[in-house]
């Protein structure tokens, strides 16, 4: 869930809602029990930027941060893993602040 240039989780939705819409997308839309395939057995979190800075989807609000949070409680809880691979360029070895926005460079100037 994410990735380059993608947009964040709406917050207009709570966590329950958002656990509800992903649980009957996987269990409904994707699986193909006929084929042996029951649905994805997790989520992965791809917490990356934006190519243009100024772009509301280059940094992360607390309320954003929050509802990802309570999601993955919401899908854990229900049986699902939950990984998260955030961009390299945000493990800042010199930083020790808790950064929201994600406009760090990495060596490639990327």
């Amino acid at each position: 869930i994410g990735g380059w240039n993608a947009p964040h989780f709406s917050t207009d939705f709570t966590s329950n809602q958002w656990f509800d819409a992903l649980h009957k997308w996987n269990t409904k839309v994707v699986a193909q029990p006929s084929e042996g395939f029951d649905g994805f057995d997790g989520f992965d979190y791809d917490i990356e930027g934006n190519d243009d800075y100024l772009s509301k989807f280059s940094h992360f609000t607390v309320k954003e941060l929050n509802l990802m949070g309570e999601l993955a409680v919401l899908l854990k809880k229900n049986g699902y893993l939950v990984t998260m691979a955030p961009a390299q360029s945000y493990f800042d070895v010199d930083e020790n602040n808790f950064e929201i926005a994600a406009l760090h460079l990495n060596g490639s100037g990327y």
